[in-house]
């Protein structure tokens, strides 16, 4: 294992960090809009067992699995910003030491 070589494209993982980050945000608007939606819905907007079985169904289930979804999305982004920090510097830990054979 000793020999094994590792390699990361920093270009295409700064992509995919921030492909995360930018699909956070725009699950984050979808929340906005769909909290909103409920919120409407309960003013008045549909009324009866109708209206409140889809809040109940906006709230208590769309938005709390989107919320999982979005920590999820943020743990992914973080994930690949931590890889770069961390083949950045065993590329720079390598380099000192190639260097400081010769």
């Amino acid at each position: 294992m000793a020999n094994d070589e590792i390699k990361l494209d920093y270009g295409k993982a700064g992509k995919m960090a921030s492909a995360f980050t930018k699909g956070k945000e725009e699950l984050e608007g979808i929340k906005q809009a769909m909290t909103k939606i409920a919120s409407d819905l309960e003013g008045g907007a549909m009324l009866g067992d109708g209206g409140q079985a889809y809040v109940h169904a906006i709230r208590e289930v769309f938005l709390k699995n989107l919320d999982k979804f979005i920590q999820k999305i943020e743990e992914e982004a973080a994930d690949v910003n931590n890889a770069i920090k961390d083949m950045q510097a065993a590329d720079s830990s390598a380099a000192k030491a190639n260097a400081s054979a010769f």
